[in-house]
C-alpha cells in the first residue's frame, strides 16, 4: 500500500474511533420535530437495536444503580431480542446533527423494531411488546 493511501485509511479510522461506538454502529439517525429526541438503529452484536437520547426531560425514574458513575435517564434502549427495554448507562451520545426529522403521527420499522414518533413522545418496542417510551415529562421501560 502506498504511504499516502496507507495516511489516508490511517486517518479515516481516526476519524471514526473519535466519533464513538454510537456514531461508529449507528446506520439511520433519526429525531423528533421539536429537536428534544434522537434516535439511532445499529446492529450491535448481531442484532437489531435502537437506542434514543432525549435532550431536555422531568426525570421520573428515580436514581441511577450504584455501578452506573456515567450519565443515566436520558437514554434508553431496545434490541430485537431483548426481554425488556432498558435505561443506559453511558458516556457518549446518539444526538447527530444529520439525524432524519420523523414526522408526528409516523412510524419508523427494523429489523424486529418499530418507533412511534408522537407528540406526547417516542415508544420503540420489538416484536415481543418490549421496549421504552420517552417524553419531556415521563420516561419508561417495559
Amino acid at each position: 500500500m502506498h504511504r499516502p493511501t496507507m495516511l489516508k485509511l490511517l486517518a479515516a479510522t481516526l476519524a471514526l474511533a473519535a466519533a464513538g461506538p454510537a456514531a461508529q454502529a449507528a446506520e439511520f439517525y433519526f429525531r423528533t420535530p421539536s429537536d428534544n429526541i434522537y434516535c439511532g438503529f445499529n446492529t450491535f452484536s448481531g442484532q437489531g437495536e435502537v437506542r434514543c437520547d432525549i435532550r431536555s426531560y422531568t426525570p421520573t425514574l428515580g436514581q441511577p444503580p450504584g455501578d452506573c458513575d456515567l450519565d443515566w435517564g436520558d437514554s434508553f434502549s431496545i434490541g430485537a431480542r431483548d426481554k425488556r427495554g432498558s435505561v443506559v448507562c453511558h458516556g457518549d451520545t446518539i444526538i447527530s446533527p444529520g439525524a432524519k426529522v420523523i414526522s408526528y403521527g409516523t412510524s419508523w420499522s427494523r429489523r424486529g423494531i418499530t418507533c412511534a414518533v408522537e407528540e406526547t413522545g417516542v415508544t420503540c418496542t420489538n416484536r415481543k411488546g418490549h421496549g421504552f417510551f420517552v417524553s419531556r415529562r415521563e420516561q419508561n421501560v417495559f
